[in-house]
């Protein structure tokens, strides 16, 4: 039952239902978009909808299973895609890294995240999710803000040239991604059930640590000794990356992709 539950209520399996979720979407949306050709402003409305109808679900305490999640969540993917090439456009890094965008968002975000953060503690049989399932347009707006914020605050970051090393991170984000919850089980285990560390901040320094380290240098020693069909299934091209002021990445001498020959 628990390999049905995979497909149809992916929640019931433990806390990595989100990773059925990005799936199921991912697949869906590529669907759409490069088979049925659905452009970005259909999906967005299409998203709406979806998003409209798993509010409805959440509201009522209906069971749609996983379903509800790809319904719930489908709307951000289509934002991403809407707003990809604004984001990505040169001639607005400019606009997009000012603090006149930037200090309003924060206070509207502290504000947003002490009431859901208010509502939540009293959120009854639904707990920690109870703006999500009962006051979805709550919901959506924190998230949008919070979403927001965060892209304001990588673009004043790239501006005045700061956290350099986050960008590092930023480059590997995917491999990391798809290690961390293993690197970090295997560092907890290794810890409290073998050493015996029971110190919280800790263990909470190391394992997060390990989480983000540790993939990096494994993404890093597979491309340098040609495993690099573990990520991807075309060979890479000789070249490395560096930070740069644009929005993507350029050849250059800080930062090996692990090229092969």
């Amino acid at each position: 039952m628990s390999y049905i539950n995979l497909l149809i209520n992916a929640r019931e399996t433990g806390h990595f239902w989100y990773l059925n979720a990005l799936f199921a979407i991912s697949v869906l949306y590529a669907i759409t978009r490069a088979w049925l050709k659905i452009n970005p402003v259909k999906q967005f409305i299409l998203g709406l909808v979806l998003y409209a109808i798993s509010a409805y679900i959440h509201i009522n305490d209906l069971n749609a299973g996983s379903l509800t999640d790809i319904f719930e969540y489908y709307l951000f993917f289509s934002i991403g895609d809407l707003i990809s090439n604004t984001v990505l456009n040169q001639a607005n890094v400019e606009r997009f890294s000012s603090f006149k965008i930037f200090v309003p968002l924060l206070v509207l975000f502290l504000i947003l995240q002490y009431r859901f953060a208010s509502y939540n503690m009293h959120g009854g049989a639904d707990g920690i999710n109870y703006v999500e399932h009962k006051m979805p347009l709550f919901f959506l707006l924190e998230a949008l803000v919070g979403c927001t914020i965060s892209v304001n605050f990588s673009f004043l970051l790239q501006k005045y040239n700061a956290l350099r090393f986050l960008r590092v991170i930023g480059f590997h984000s995917l491999y990391i991604y798809c290690m961390q919850i293993i690197i970090m089980t295997m560092a907890r285990v290794i810890l409290v059930n073998i050493l015996k560390i029971s110190h919280v901040p800790f263990l909470v320094a190391v394992i997060w640590t390990s989480g983000i380290a540790i993939p990096i240098l494994i993404y890093n020693f597979c491309m340098q000794f040609k495993m690099w069909w573990l990520f991807t299934f075309k060979r890479p091209k000789n070249k490395v990356v560096v930070e740069t002021n644009s929005l993507t990445p350029e050849p250059a001498t800080l930062l090996s992709t692990g090229a092969v020959n």
